[in-house]
């Protein structure tokens, strides 16, 4: 008999499967941070995650995506394996695998996209992510408001503002750069 999990939904299978993908290619650390910045990048790719992200401390943030994580812990679908309280690991819990299987046709339409996100960013480490995704979010908000491509020094100069100075301006010219190298300036989400 097939376990089931009510409350499970296709944002929980996503989240899974990034940790899953994530723990498979690297052995770097998957916390809070990094599944944020995953999850906002997997929709800006286009994969149709409920999630709502607004700038805040560490970059796009999703509050629904920080109340949902503690809760796949509880129901054993996620755990947190870290030995620092202070810091979080996730790997993939007990009924990670149900929620899968339940999911596996939804997935498989995304697969790509979920694999590209984490083979681009798996070598990373957390403050270039916040780095990069900061900047994305910044370039897609003023191409949404202005309805026109936003000039790039414009993009840093925002960037610089909302980062108070934590990241250089040459840094973030080297995100932008990045990012529109790599093409990923053009996501814009589902």
């Amino acid at each position: 008999m097939l376990m089931s999990l009510p409350f499970a939904s296709f944002e929980d299978a996503v989240v899974v499967d990034l940790i899953r993908r994530w723990r498979a290619v690297t052995s770097r650390p998957i916390g809070r941070t990094v599944l944020q910045k995953l999850c906002y990048f997997v929709r800006a790719r286009g994969v149709p995650i409920g999630y709502a992200f607004e700038m805040y401390h560490y970059g796009p943030f999703s509050y629904d995506l920080y109340l949902r994580v503690p809760e796949l812990e509880v129901e054993d679908i996620i755990r947190d394996v870290s030995r620092d309280p202070d810091r979080s690991d996730y790997a993939l819990g007990p009924k990670a695998e149900v929620l899968l299987r339940s999911f596996a046709d939804e997935l498989s339409s995304y697969s790509d996209a979920l694999r590209a996100v984490v083979q681009m960013f798996e070598s990373l480490p957390p403050r270039i992510l916040e780095l990069l995704s900061t900047t994305h979010y910044v370039y897609r908000s003023l191409a949404e408001f202005h309805r026109t491509t936003p000039e790039p020094d414009t993009v840093v100069q925002k960037v610089y503002a909302i980062k108070e100075g934590k990241f250089s301006r040459e840094d973030i010219k080297r995100a932008f750069k990045a990012l529109e190298a790599a093409g990923l300036l053009e996501w814009a989400g589902p």
